[in-house]
This record gives structure tokens, C-alpha cells and sequence, in this order.
């Protein structure tokens, strides 16, 4: 896991995003190509991960409980999605 997002906190938790498989012999996060990770920001427990499409270079914004977050690089790095997650901490 390659992480090329700054971390983003949203109330208790640390949001993370990620590019690239897992290294070899570390427990998978996710079997996509980029992912979005929620710690918690006082022990760093893992809370949630979501899997996106493509890999994940740019950063999270947050608006009251909403994340939202953009892939990829259209005709570069896949076609890009934009999501929008709602947090539950």
C-alpha cells in the first residue's frame, strides 16, 4: 500500500487514502487499486475502509458528515469517479 494522500481528520477518526496492492505478507486492506482507510484518532484502531476503482492520488474534503473524495486521471489513470461517503463515527 502506497499512501499519496494527505490524512484528513473528520471528528474522532483519521481518514487515509491509498494506491497499490498490499506489500507481500501484509493482511490485505482492500483487493482494489486504491482505497479510502478510517482510523480512529486516538488508538488507530481501523474503523472502516472502502475500496474505490481506480488508484487515489488526490485529497479528501469534508463537509459536516460527508467525505468526498476523486479518482483517477481520465485517459491517464482509469476513467475517475467521484464519491460522496457519509462518516459514522
Amino acid at each position: 500500500m502506497i499512501t499519496q494522500v494527505p490524512p484528513t481528520v473528520v471528528r474522532d477518526l483519521v481518514m487515509v487514502g491509498w494506491t497499490g496492492p498490499e506489500p507481500q505478507g501484509v493482511p490485505p486492506v482492500s483487493e482494489g487499486p486504491g482505497g479510502l482507510l478510517a482510523l480512529r484518532r486516538e488508538t488507530g484502531e481501523e474503523v472502516w475502509w472502502y475500496k474505490l476503482e481506480e488508484p487515489f492520488y488526490g485529497g479528501v474534503a469534508v463537509q459536516n458528515e460527508y467525505v468526498f473524495v476523486g479518482t483517477g486521471y481520465k485517459g491517464a489513470v482509469g476513467e475517475g469517479h467521484f464519491y460522496v461517503l457519509k462518516v459514522e463515527s
